[in-house]
C-alpha cells in the first residue's frame, strides 16, 4: 500500500511522510467510516492540527472521503486570523477546502486582552466544540482532533494532581459523541516530535500560538513540567493504558446493573433502588454518578472526583442535594436524580423550515417549519390538551421537569409539542451500545425516538452522547394551541 499511496500523493512525499500517513490510514480503518462519509479536521494553524489536516488529506484523498478543514477564530487574539489565513492558504494549496468558524460576538469573553481567565480555556474548548458539531451535523460527517501522546500524558498528570481515580486516569478517549456527532482523535499514538518531522518533510510552516507558552495555564506548566522529564511520560502514558483497561472491566458488569436496577425518563429524570446503589462498590458509584449527572444537567462535562464523593456521603447519609444542575433526592427507598429547572435557563432559538439546532444542552431538534424554540413553561403546560398522548407521556416526570420540554412557537402564533405519537419504548441508545462499526452507529441514530426515552445509553463507553434526538415533523398528528 505504501507504493500505491507515493505514487498517488506525488514524488515530494518522503519516507517518514509515508510511514506516519500508513500509521493514520490504520487507525482510520480502526474506526470504521462508512465509504464516502464526509470528514471534517479542526485545524487551528498550529503544528498538531496543521499535521493532522495534511494527513487527513492524504489518507481522503487515496480512500475517496470527501474532506474539509474547519478553524474556529475564537475574536481572543488578532493575530489568530492571520494564523488561519496562512495555514488555509497552505492547504487549499494542496487542493483542501477551508472554512472559518466564527464566535459570536455577543458570546465572547467579557474581559478581553486583560490576560488569561481560570476559564479560558474551557470557554474556548466549549465554543469549538458547539460550533463544530453544528457545522457538520447537517452532513452526517465526524471531525478530526489533533490530540497526540504529549496531550494524553499531560492530561493525564494533570488528573492525576487533581486526584482522579481509575475514570480520570485512563486519559482521554479516542472517539466521543458530542451533540449528535463523533469526533475522533486518531494521532493519540503519535508524539509531538513525530508530527513537526512530518510538517518540516512536507515543507508546511505551522504558527506558534503565543498561550501555549503562557505558564499562568495549567496545562502549559504541566507541559513545561513534563519536557524536563521525559521518561515521566512514558510512566504516565503506562498508567492511563492500565486504567483505560482496567475502566472497561469495571464499566461492563455496570452496563447490567444500571439495566436492572434503573428507571429513566430521559434525560430529565431517573430513579434507583437505593438499597441497591448503597450496595455497589465504591468505585462503582462513583463511575454511575459521573456518567449520569452531566446529561441530566446539562453539562458537557462531570463535576470534580471530591464533589462527586461528598454527594455519594449525602446519599448514604439520607440527604438530598443538587451538584451539576440535578437534584439529588436520596429517600429511604428510592434515588432520584432530576434536572434542576430554575437555573441556566437557555434562550429561545429561532429556526428557519429544514434547521436543527441543540437546546437546552439536551435536545437536538429539527422542524420542517420556522419558528421559536423554547421550553413549555408553566404557561403553556396549562394550554395543553389533558386526553392527549403528549400530555400524558409528561405525568411520568416531576412537574418542574415537564416544564423543560421543548416547544414550537410558529410565526402563526401557534404552539407545537414534539412528534411523539405511536412511540413506545426507545431501542436507540442500546442500539448504540452494540454499534460495532459505522454503519450499525448510523442505523441507530436514524431510528425514530420517543421524547422521553425509558433506555438511555448509560455513557460507559468512548460513543458518548448528550443529546436526544427531538423533532416537530409530521405537524398534521400534532397537538395545536393558540
Amino acid at each position: 500500500m505504501q507504493a500505491v499511496i507515493k505514487t498517488a500523493l506525488g514524488s515530494h512525499t518522503s519516507a517518514l511522510s509515508n510511514a506516519l500517513i500508513q500509521r493514520f490510514s490504520e487507525k482510520m480503518r480502526r474506526f470504521g467510516l462508512s465509504a464516502g462519509r464526509p470528514v471534517y479536521v479542526a485545524c487551528s494553524g498550529g503544528p498538531d492540527s496543521l499535521a493532522l489536516a495534511l494527513l487527513a488529506g492524504h489518507w481522503a484523498s487515496f480512500e475517496g472521503h470527501p474532506v474539509e478543514i474547519l478553524s474556529v477564530h475564537h475574536g481572543l487574539r488578532q493575530e489568530a486570523g492571520d494564523e488561519i489565513r496562512t495555514a488555509q492558504r497552505q492547504l487549499q494549496a494542496r487542493n483542501l477546502r477551508c472554512q472559518t468558524l466564527h464566535i459570536n460576538p455577543n458570546e465572547r469573553l467579557e474581559t478581553q486582552g486583560q490576560g488569561p481567565r481560570p476559564a479560558l480555556q474551557e470557554w474556548a474548548r466549549a465554543h469549538r466544540y458547539r460550533l463544530l458539531s453544528a457545522a457538520v451535523r447537517q452532513s452526517g460527517g465526524v471531525v478530526l482532533l489533533g490530540h497526540h501522546r504529549e496531550d494524553q500524558a499531560e492530561t493525564i498528570a494533570m488528573r492525576l494532581l487533581k486526584g482522579s481515580g481509575v475514570v480520570g486516569l485512563a486519559g482521554m478517549a479516542d472517539e466521543r459523541i458530542h451533540h449528535q456527532v463523533r469526533f475522533l482523535r486518531p494521532l493519540l499514538a503519535e508524539s509531538r516530535e513525530q508530527l513537526a518531522a512530518f510538517l518540516a518533510a512536507e515543507d508546511m510552516i505551522p504558527a506558534e500560538d503565543p498561550s501555549n507558552q503562557d505558564s499562568r495555564f495549567e496545562r502549559v506548566r504541566m507541559r513545561q513540567m513534563l519536557s524536563q522529564t521525559p521518561q515521566l511520560s512514558s510512566q504516565l502514558l503506562r498508567l492511563g493504558s492500565a486504567c483505560s483497561d482496567l475502566k472497561l472491566s469495571l464499566e461492563t458488569p455496570l452496563k447490567k446493573w444500571a439495566r436492572q436496577h434503573i428507571t429513566t425518563l430521559w434525560p430529565l429524570y431517573l430513579a434507583m433502588p437505593k438499597s441497591a446503589y448503597m450496595a455497589l462498590p465504591t468505585q462503582a458509584r462513583y463511575l454511575l454518578l459521573r456518567d449520569l449527572l452531566p446529561p441530566i444537567g446539562g453539562r458537557d462535562y462531570p463535576p470534580a472526583r471530591q464533589a462527586v464523593e461528598r454527594l455519594d456521603e449525602a446519599i448514604f447519609a439520607g440527604l438530598n442535594k443538587t451538584l451539576s444542575y440535578v437534584q439529588i433526592r436520596a429517600s429511604s427507598h428510592q434515588l432520584i436524580l432530576s434536572a434542576e429547572p430554575s437555573r441556566l435557563s437557555p434562550e429561545p432559538v429561532y429556526l428557519k423550515a429544514g434547521e436543527s439546532c441543540v437546546f437546552d444542552a439536551r435536545w437536538l431538534v429539527s422542524t420542517q417549519l420556522g419558528g421559536v424554540v423554547k421550553r413549555l413553561g408553566s404557561e403553556g403546560y396549562r394550554q395543553l390538551d389533558q386526553t392527549g398522548s403528549f400530555f400524558k407521556q409528561l405525568q411520568h416526570l416531576p412537574y418542574q421537569a415537564r416544564l423543560m420540554i421543548p416547544v414550537l412557537h410558529t410565526l402563526d402564533d401557534r404552539l407545537w409539542t414534539p412528534h411523539v405519537n405511536g412511540c413506545s419504548a426507545c431501542s436507540v441508545p442500546d442500539a448504540l451500545n452494540k454499534a460495532k462499526n459505522e454503519t450499525s452507529l448510523d442505523a441507530a441514530m436514524a431510528t425514530q425516538q420517543m421524547l422521553i426515552s425509558p433506555e438511555p445509553d448509560f455513557y460507559l463507553t468512548p460513543l458518548q452522547r448528550r443529546t436526544m434526538m427531538l423533532n416537530f415533523d409530521g405537524l398534521d398528528n400534532q397537538t395545536k394551541l393558540g
